[in-house]
């Protein structure tokens, strides 16, 4: 063998072991003595494109290319080149170009279609993909990628058909047979999807997605141990795969064991450091459960390593959130959606956190509603099948069909007010349908079952199969209890399931969802006089929104505290992303006004260092020491955190987000609340509660009067000792608590959302 053919077998092998940078050494050492030899000109141009050298190596393709243009080879490697070098559009010319050369190059078809599809021109790509297919029917690749980008575009009939040619073609590709499960999956084919997932293990025993599959049918068909299973064979066979300890934490974060949910989100990004889906799982984890400033690490990171990706900065809009930090949550997210707009986690989340900004006009907030959840819609509904069921035809004398939809059937605020409606419903009058879109079950789940009602344990089930049960159950009104907030079903309502679509109780405020009909409010909460406009109608109910269902377990009213500490002690236990700056300046104003008085807060967050720390440099920012600042963090069970009242005299409303679950807490404990109602409706939920219980004098109209009405309570001490010792007893007998008044109220409500022709002008718009 000669001395250039050794030389060259040298650098190929460099080459093939991936040693870039030796190879090129060698491969310029050959040139320089064989300036002409193509080969090696061509492979120098490959070495330099993988060690990123882009400008030298498609400097030499374009030589070569321009010496000797009727090499496909060539055309298709200096097309992968520019692709790699992130030009696009010339790689595609380059892609055509090769197949003029060679019409029936395969490779260049096929890739060219990915390429397209990659830059977003689906239908072209849905062609390429064709006429890749007729150039090399036996490769499983063009049809499993032509069925994905089908599936994605709901095309399931046109997949289906790619899928079938294929696996007839070659009925042992894996690749192919997972799409079929995959397809069988997203259908609502569980059958399919999983006697299909188990023909891939019986091929090839090692398939990873096989378990995926598999854990996920089991686990929607409530076989929870063989979900776990699948997912920790999976973790077995590849200890270096993020997904089953991601799916495993998913799962546990459903059951709302956190510790545990941590544990294998921190697992899954120990395995692979950089995976986006995993750190932001943990974020999110560690934001929602207290852990605020080491989500914040990791979301500053993700921003640091993926700037062109949206979920560091979701996970730093969720922290800030979490730490009432509204301005730098709102840029976060704007942020986050400018990166990919058809996240709808994201999305809701945006809708949702602009709730609590104090510098959004209501109309500002109306519109990001408008814009986003008509966003959502459209992803929803993008290319899904037109043809619906048609909905039932109610007789008048026939029992109205009511559902409700919530994620938090359980011991959660959702759960406790709407218990009164659904046990004290007319059962001569309604049939009431439960879907339960919660994981885990507790006392409250099991007394809610118990009643007479149809329930469904839904939270293991797709969207498909949700929508499939509310149209067969042929409502006539369903009943969402979750609007925006974590866990919703926007896709399923988005598809119109049911031919009246209310939203109530976990929601504080209008959706704008295209396809919702009605919020159910009270005349507090939404004057007539002050409405923008929205598709969306307002049910108003006679009295106060909720029913206030006090549990058995909660402990007596104490004694009030400045009788032992010698001062007053404001408070809120409402959640810190409702501390806006707003509501630190005003409350700040009130401190200021009591000089020896305290304040005491309570929230999640609050658990962690930092967040103290940055709360109480918030009000300092307004002159307030920190020494008269005490942030706690949470307390359980639910009966230790209600005896913490007895630290508070006087609470404090936040603005504009008020409290609705505290200002009852609080009433309850014997702690009178003082609030500053706003214009939506989430500012008027204290206003609300106050008047409905004959507290009115407590509704300021200014900030001015807000601070007046605290200070002078502060300093009429015989005042607070006779609200805490009578309050429980007013509230215990005020409307607030009157359940079956309020059920009745409630149901008339929905006889007139069903029938819309009986809409009363005075309580309906």
């Amino acid at each position: 063998m000669d001395a250039p053919q050794n030389a060259l077998n040298k650098a190929l092998a460099l080459h093939g072991q991936g040693k870039f940078d030796e190879a090129i050494v060698e491969y310029q050492q050959i040139r320089r003595r064989h300036p002409g030899d193509q080969t090696v000109a061509a492979n120098l141009a490959s070495a330099l494109i993988r060690t990123g050298k882009f400008d030298d190596g498609l400097a030499l393709y374009e030589e070569l290319t321009s010496r000797s243009d009727q090499q496909p080879e060539l055309w298709f490697n200096y097309a992968n080149a520019l692709q790699r070098a992130g030009q696009l559009a010339k790689s595609q010319q380059t892609f055509e170009r090769t197949l003029q050369v060679a019409p029936k190059f395969f490779p260049a078809a096929l890739n060219l279609a990915n390429l397209v599809r990659d830059i977003g021109s689906d239908e072209t790509a849905v062609e390429l993909y064709r006429r890749a297919i007729a150039l090399n029917c036996q490769h499983p690749k063009p049809r499993v990628n032509l069925a994905r980008l089908l599936r994605r575009q709901k095309r399931y009939i046109e997949t289906l058909a790619v899928l079938s040619d294929g696996i007839s073609a070659e009925n042992q590709s894996v690749e192919l047979l997972y799409e079929r499960a995959i397809l069988g999956y997203e259908t609502g084919e569980t059958d399919t999807a999983l006697n299909t997932a188990r023909q891939i293990l019986t091929i090839q025993p090692s398939y990873g997605n096989a378990y995926t599959l598999i854990g996920l049918v089991e686990y929607e068909q409530g076989n929870v141990d063989t979900a776990v299973r699948c997912w920790n064979e999976l973790a077995k066979l590849e200890p270096n795969n993020p997904e089953p300890h991601i799916n495993l934490g998913t799962l546990r974060q459903k059951e709302y064991r956190h510790e545990q949910a941590v544990r294998h989100f921190r697992d899954a990004v120990h395995r692979a450091p950089d995976d986006l889906g995993a750190n932001l799982k943990l974020g999110l984890m560690l934001s929602t459960t207290g852990h605020v400033s080491e989500a914040m690490q990791i979301g500053e990171r993700l921003a640091r390593l993926c700037p062109d990706r949206p979920e560091g900065f979701s996970l730093l809009a969720n922290s800030f959130h979490q730490q009432g930090l509204c301005k730098q949550s709102r840029a976060a997210f704007d942020e986050a959606l400018s990166k990919k707009t058809d996240d709808t986690t994201l999305i809701g989340n945006a809708i949702f956190s602009s709730l609590y900004s104090d510098t959004l006009s209501d109309a500002d907030i109306l519109g990001i509603h408008s814009e986003l959840s008509l966003k959502l819609h459209k992803l929803a509904i993008q290319n899904d099948d037109p043809v619906r069921c048609s909905f039932r035809t109610r007789d008048a004398d026939s029992k109205i069909r009511v559902g409700y939809l919530s994620p938090d059937l359980l011991k959660h605020p959702v759960g406790y007010f709407v218990e009164p409606i659904l046990r004290h419903h007319a059962r001569e009058k309604f049939e009431v349908i439960c879907y339960a879109d919660n994981v885990s079950t507790d006392e409250l789940t099991k007394r809610l079952r118990n009643l007479e009602l149809t329930w469904h344990a839904c939270s293991s089930w797709n969207d498909a199969r949700l929508e499939e049960q509310i149209r067969s159950d042929k409502l006539d009104i369903l009943i969402d209890l979750c609007g925006h907030t974590a866990k919703n079903r926007t896709m399923v309502l988005a598809g119109k399931p049911a031919p009246v679509q209310a939203t109530y109780l976990g929601y504080p405020g209008k959706t704008e969802r295209p396809a919702n009909d009605w919020l159910i409010a009270d005349h507090h909460l939404c004057p007539m006089e002050q409405q923008f406009d929205s598709h969306e109608r307002i049910a108003r109910l006679s009295n106060c929104f909720l029913c206030y269902q006090p549990q058995p377990d909660l402990p007596d009213v104490a004694l009030p505290p400045f009788e032992k500490n010698g001062y007053v002690t404001f408070g809120s236990f409402n959640h810190l992303a409702k501390l806006t700056d707003s509501t630190i300046r005003l409350w700040s104003r009130v401190l200021d006004a009591v000089p020896d008085s305290r304040l005491v807060l309570k929230a999640l967050p609050l658990a962690d260092k930092e967040t103290r720390d940055l709360t109480q440099r918030r009000f300092a920012n307004f002159g307030v020491n920190a020494a008269r600042i005490d942030p706690l963090p949470p307390t359980v069970p639910s009966s230790a955190f209600m005896a913490e009242y007895s630290r508070m005299d006087i609470a404090l409303d936040t603005v504009p987000y008020n409290g609705g679950t505290t200002t009852c807490d609080a009433l309850w404990m014997g702690v009178p609340v003082v609030t500053l109602p706003g214009g939506r409706f989430c500012s008027r939920m204290g206003a609300s509660i106050l008047k409905t219980t004959g507290l009115e004098k407590f509704v300021a109209t200014d900030a001015d009067d807000y601070v007046r009405l605290a200070t002078n309570l502060a300093f009429d001490t015989q005042k607070l000792k006779t609200l805490r010792s009578s309050l429980r007893n007013r509230i215990r007998n005020s409307l607030l608590c009157n359940s079956e008044e309020f059920t009745h109220d409630f149901e008339q409500t929905i006889q007139i959302m069903v029938n819309p022709k009986a809409v009363q002008k005075s309580s309906m718009e």
